[in-house]
C-alpha cells in the first residue's frame, strides 16, 4: 500500500461552485522562510497525511511489530522519527 499527497488548487464562484485550477503531483511541503502561515499550513498537511496513513495501521493491532517504540499515546511524528525501517 502507498499514500500520495496531491496539491489541488480550487476557486469558488459566487454560487459556491468549485472550479479546479490545477493539480500538482508533488506539491512543495518544505517550510517557507518568513511565511509562518504557509509553513503552518504545510505542516498541517504532513500531519494529516501521517495520521491518515499511520493511525489505521496502529489501530489494526499491527503495532506489535513496532516493539517498545509505540504506545497508545504515540503520535505519528514520534513514530516516524524512531522508524528504523525494515
Amino acid at each position: 500500500r502507498a499514500a500520495e499527497v496531491l496539491g489541488v488548487d480550487i476557486i469558488f464562484d459566487r454560487d459556491l461552485r468549485p472550479w479546479l485550477l490545477e493539480m500538482n503531483q508533488s506539491p512543495a511541503l518544505a517550510p517557507v522562510r518568513g511565511n509562518m502561515e504557509a509553513t503552518s499550513a504545510r505542516s498541517a498537511v504532513i500531519d494529516d497525511m501521517l495520521k491518515a496513513v499511520l493511525d489505521p495501521v496502529l489501530r489494526s493491532g499491527c503495532s506489535a511489530c513496532l516493539g517498545d517504540i509505540w504506545t497508545p499515546e504515540t503520535v505519528a511524528w514520534d513514530l516516524l522519527g524512531n522508524w528504523k525501517g525494515s
